[in-house]
């Protein structure tokens, strides 16, 4: 294959880049380790599409070589690297300015310093680097790899003994999805790590599985680093079963829901908590009656659902909002019904002053004799009240925010004689309320 001249190759990047044959002076040329040092003026070669300016440098870059580029200084600028005259790989404006290529071939490349935009001038320091890819040698307890992905990549991981394991994938350079497969284990996580970063923990047995490293939405281009530690399993784990109000047990998240059980021989006020650092938990209440949701109604990303519970058999459902896996703890607190809270039958025409606890639900019950018109009101000075109302089977049938005025709920719809449940609770925080049926 022909390769193009030094100088026919400035002119097709020019043109690339937006400029004219005027500015397509012969690139300097660039060293890996040794740092270039330019400034872009108003001298530079101007990109007509948009006003920038730009320098050129050309090095050589041997076959499947992982080399980085770094853009430093007061400029702020981009970098755009091409292969012949295919544009390879382009920075997006963002700061710090870095990308890297694993060489598709052995031969001459080329690197466009770039002003951000027409107002972007300034000194900068461009420097490239070797660096020492992935060997493709499974990856193992305490190792780390770093490489490039173009995509997607799948890289083989040796487990040898069973323990809990925190797999790491990180990049400065795009939005990381990380998946695990293998041995009966398949769970994937995006931002379960600091930023955009992915972490997995995960419970593994001895045995071969497969990493898939990409970006959001399948996608990504960068440099990467991806590393699997262990760490010991605690002891007690509790992966589903019976769990006793007042207590609490530890559970390890592996992709797939946990299911936990509770009674009640009394009716009670019940708070459930699930907290993690390692995942987005998210819990689901199901029993007599009930099922209700929530991701993060307690601090950060745990869950918290509490609510007045009648007497009966209860399910926990414990997962994660965003996927992942990691350790988790999971706890059922039960006393007895505050005076006022928790609600109750709810007469035609009765008007309750009732007080709402802080993240709770107020349930009711009302018997429709007569069909016609009839309008739920629910309203307070302390809160952004919320009504819901279900029929007799448990469907929601109605749901109002601010219906009432300012934020006060209301609903108003004409109801056939039967049983329904009114669920009565706040956008957020908790106070004195008025709830009445007309």
């Amino acid at each position: 294959m022909q390769y193009p001249s030094r100088l026919a190759l400035a002119g097709l990047i020019a043109a690339a880049l937006g400029t004219t044959a005027a500015y397509a002076a012969e690139p300097e040329q660039l060293q890996h380790g040794v740092d270039a040092r330019g400034e872009i003026t108003m001298s530079a070669r101007l990109n007509h599409s948009d006003g920038s300016r730009s320098r050129l440098y050309q090095l050589e870059i041997g076959e499947r070589e992982l080399v980085s580029f770094n853009l430093s200084g007061a400029l702020r600028g981009q970098l755009s690297l091409f292969d012949g005259e295919q544009l390879v790989a382009r920075t997006d404006g963002e700061q710090p300015v870095s990308l890297a290529l694993r060489a598709p071939r052995s031969g001459e490349y080329t690197v466009a310093v770039s002003g951000a935009d027409a107002s972007a001038f300034g000194p900068y320091v461009l420097r490239s680097q070797v660096l020492n890819g992935w060997d493709g040698q499974p990856l193992r307890t305490g190792g780390e790899i770093m490489d490039w992905v173009d995509g997607s990549a799948s890289i083989p991981l040796r487990i040898d003994r069973r323990g809990m394991y925190t797999i790491s994938l990180q990049s400065e350079q795009f939005d990381t999805m990380l998946r695990i497969v293998g041995e009966g284990v398949d769970t994937t996580d995006d931002d379960g790590g600091d930023n955009t970063n992915s972490r997995l923990g995960v419970i593994l047995d001895p045995g071969s599985y497969t990493l898939t490293v990409s970006g959001w939405g399948d996608s990504g281009q960068g440099l990467y680093t991806l590393g699997v530690e262990s760490r010991a399993i605690p002891a007690g784990l509790n992966q589903g079963g019976t769990i006793r109000p007042g207590n609490a047990v530890q559970g390890a998240y592996q992709g797939l829901p946990l299911s936990y059980r509770f009674s009640l021989r009394d009716r009670q006020l019940v708070t459930i908590d699930m907290r993690s650092s390692d995942i987005d938990s998210l819990l689901t209440l199901r029993g007599p009656g009930v099922e209700r949701r929530d991701d993060d109604g307690g601090e950060g990303l745990d869950s918290r659902l509490i609510q007045v519970l009648e007497p009966g058999e209860y399910t926990i459902e414990a997962s994660a909002a965003t996927g992942g896996a990691g350790l988790f703890s999971l706890s059922v607190a039960a006393e007895a019904v505050p005076e006022g809270t928790g609600g109750g039958p709810l007469a035609i025409g009765e008007t309750a002053e009732r007080v709402l606890l802080p993240d709770a639900t107020d349930r009711y019950t009302l018997t429709v004799e007569t069909e016609g018109e009839y309008a739920i009101n629910m309203a307070s000075s302390q809160f952004d009240s919320w009504l819901e109302l279900y029929d007799g089977e448990g469907n929601e049938i109605a749901a109002d925010d601010d219906g009432g005025g300012g934020l006060d709920a209301r609903i108003r719809m004409r109801l056939a004689p039967g049983e329904y449940r009114i669920d009565a609770s706040a956008i957020s925080g908790g106070g004195r309320y008025r709830i009445s049926i007309d």
